[in-house]
This record gives C-alpha cells, sequence and structure tokens, in this order.
C-alpha cells in the first residue's frame, strides 16, 4: 500500500502515451501562431484546447481559413479585430465583406508585426549581453555573414 510519501515510479511509456494522446489531438506539429509555444508538454488538451483554431478573417467571412492560436494570443487578436472595426457578424454585402477582411488581415498583421519587433529586440539584448560576457563568440566558425 502506498502511502503520501512514497516516491512514484517513473513510467516512461505512459509518458509517451501522453503525449501521443496530446498530438493526436492538437495535431502535427503544434504551435501558436503568435507568441511561438509548441513544447507538446505545456500544451494540455483541455475542455477547450490550449491551442485555438483562429479565424483570420472572421468565421463569417470565411470559415476555413484558421491558424492555431495560444488561448490568450487567440482573445488578444480577437480584440484587436473589435479594435480595428472588424465585425464578427455575417457582412450584408460583398464588398463588407472584403472591408472586414482587409480589417482583419491589418489587425492580424500588426500583431504579428508587434511580436517579430519585440523578438528582435530579445536577439539584440542577447547579442549585447554576448558581446559583454562572451566577446569571442563573434569568431566562431559560422557566426560571421
Amino acid at each position: 500500500m502506498k502511502t503520501p510519501y512514497d516516491i512514484p515510479t517513473i513510467d516512461p511509456l505512459a509518458n509517451e502515451a501522453r503525449r501521443g494522446r496530446r498530438e493526436q489531438l492538437l495535431g502535427e506539429n503544434p504551435a501558436c501562431l503568435l507568441c511561438g509555444v509548441a513544447n507538446i508538454d505545456c500544451l494540455t488538451p483541455t475542455p477547450r484546447s490550449i491551442l485555438e483554431a483562429h479565424h483570420v478573417v472572421g468565421r463569417e467571412n470565411d470559415a476555413t481559413l484558421t491558424v492555431p492560436l495560444c488561448r490568450n494570443c487567440h482573445a488578444e487578436v480577437t480584440e484587436g479585430y473589435r479594435d480595428a472595426g472588424v465585425s464578427l457578424k455575417r457582412p450584408p454585402t460583398l464588398l463588407h465583406k472584403l472591408a472586414a477582411i482587409l480589417r482583419a488581415l491589418g489587425a492580424l498583421l500588426t500583431a504579428i508585426g508587434g511580436r517579430l519587433s519585440a523578438w528582435a529586440e530579445a536577439l539584440v539584448r542577447l547579442i549585447g549581453m554576448f558581446d559583454s560576457e562572451l566577446p569571442s563568440w563573434r569568431t566562431v566558425d559560422g557566426v560571421q555573414s
């Protein structure tokens, strides 16, 4: 009989089976398009998945055009759509639909641009750290462009 203080045994088969179930539920190579979270161990399937299918131009404009976003990024982008005046309702005419699609793409690309800028700044900080802590990194083969 186990006590609360027993050390559990490692079960690599159960661990791999759990990862396999996650991969099956989340698809091949799941990752959030914006923040990049891709670690299958933290992408835990829940009643609402950590990754959600984001309708790039709004579900009412194209129900099949989706990208994976984590729940936080999905909420952020959807709010950005609202801020950009993207109606999430069925558009009354083709011209209204095209306007909504262009607004949605503009808002999504703005969000992607913000993330790219943040990643670039993180890289610049890393380069600065390498220069101050390990200046010889610049002489490593393959570093020079």
